[in-house]
């Protein structure tokens, strides 16, 4: 049987001296981002509404999606990052093809995506983009974003 050692574990024991994790990895303060859209049209397949920007050195927790019912069938959104000219762009990085054909919450954490853990070198533009477009013409989309600063 082997000992093994994760990438701060090494740092802290293996490592001669010992190195210090990044701040962001142990003893960080967790903040969190939020934005809300209110439709006043309904939303079409390819549209894009862009929310809050995640700072520079931010690695995201975990995130929430809110909905209102904005389609009877068929209305869908990706939820991820525009290019921060470090970070490639990812359209559903954070969620992808959420229904909205009724009301929802839908939690980052709870699917397997490449937004868990994500560090973005770069000030980050976070966006929704429309994959199944909306019949609503009112209703709420809200985003929270849990983050560290690594």
């Amino acid at each position: 049987m082997a000992t093994k050692y994760g990438i701060n574990a090494t740092k802290r024991a293996v490592t001669q001296p010992p190195e210090r994790p990044e701040q962001g990895q142990v003893k960080a303060d967790v903040l969190f981002a939020y934005d809300k859209y209110t439709l006043s049209s309904d939303l079409a397949a390819a549209d894009v509404i862009k929310m809050m920007k995640l700072p520079e050195g931010a690695r995201i927790i975990d995130a929430i999606l809110v909905c209102d019912d904005l389609d009877a069938s068929g209305g869908t959104l990706d939820v991820g990052w525009e290019s921060n000219g470090s970070d490639a762009a990812d359209a559903d990085g954070m969620f992808a093809n959420v229904d909205v054909t009724s009301a929802s919450v839908t939690r980052m954490s709870a699917a397997v995506v490449p937004g868990v853990f994500q560090k973005f070198a770069a000030e980050t533009q976070i966006s929704i983009t429309v994959d199944g477009d909306t019949d609503a013409t009112s209703g709420d989309i809200e985003l929270g974003v849990w983050f560290v600063i690594d």
